[in-house]
């Protein structure tokens, strides 16, 4: 059900359009025309106009808070800016985090413990990240990264990026001494999705360098360890993962071997 919503205009979607939270309830953002956010707590969807401005919602990615509070990140293709919406109690705060956004790229949200976003965005093909704090929004680039970025936030509030650099894919993580990044063995630079465990132990999802399998890697205190998710003849793509509350990976992806127009 939707209250008072136009017809929905449905762009770029991110692997971060969808969020559990801690109710088990699902919460999504999309747009294009308008951006919009809707909910599920198991029962049918009830959906809202976020920001009702034309030409706002491509590339939304959302992510609740410890109060289940939504918030969204996404690109105003008339104005060519990144925009941030939450829910307030008096309704839809909209915010411009960066007006500076040449063209639209993908976007990724993090909410830390004290209810503040980290998002992840491409600038006219630097990748910069952004925080809010008490005195407003920063931003900066992320070394190493020349597009796509996905951005996670672990216990100590500290921002952990996978993106796409020279050579394939880039991991980092930033303290008060600025970033320190890596290459992420064997796994590209497309279609790939990042989430942080309770521990801060990154879990990648991405397609081999040079490939169109499926691979899946974590990092621990020895390093890198990747896995083969799916070898079968085609292209795989387009991967979102998620952790179940065992702390084991769950990843859905696109996959296509010339025989249809694509499975999920």
């Amino acid at each position: 059900t939707c209250v008072d919503c136009p017809t929905p205009v449905i762009g770029e979607i991110t692997d971060r359009a969808l969020d559990i939270d801690s109710d088990d309830r699902l919460h999504v953002a999309f747009g294009g025309d308008h951006l919009m956010y809707g909910f599920s707590d198991g029962g049918p969807w009830t959906f809202t106009v976020a920001d009702r401005s034309p030409g706002v919602g491509d590339h939304a990615a959302v992510a609740v808070d410890a109060q289940n509070r939504p918030h969204i990140s996404y690109y105003d293709s008339v104005n060519q800016d990144l925009k941030y919406a939450t829910l307030e109690s008096t309704g839809w705060r909209i915010e411009t985090v960066d007006p500076q956004v040449i063209q639209g790229g993908d976007t990724s949200i993090a909410v830390d413990s004290a209810g503040k976003p980290h998002i992840a965005y491409d600038l006219g093909g630097a990748s910069t990240y952004a925080y809010r704090d008490g005195s407003g929004w920063h931003r900066e680039e992320v070394p190493e990264c020349l597009s796509t970025m996905r951005v996670g936030v672990d216990s100590a509030n500290r921002a952990h990026v996978a993106c796409a650099g020279t050579g394939g894919l880039r991991y980092g993580w930033r303290d008060q001494q600025g970033w320190t990044m890596e290459a992420v063995p064997v796994l590209g630079s497309s279609g790939f999705s990042l989430i942080l465990d309770q521990s801060g132990t990154p879990h990648i999802s991405g397609t081999f360098y040079g490939s169109a399998w499926l691979g899946y890697a974590h990092r621990d205190q020895e390093g890198w360890h990747v896995q083969t998710v799916e070898s079968a003849p085609g292209e795989a793509g387009y991967s979102s993962i998620a952790l179940d509350p065992s702390g084991v990976p769950r990843i859905s992806y696109y996959f296509e071997d010339g025989t249809n127009a694509g499975d999920l």
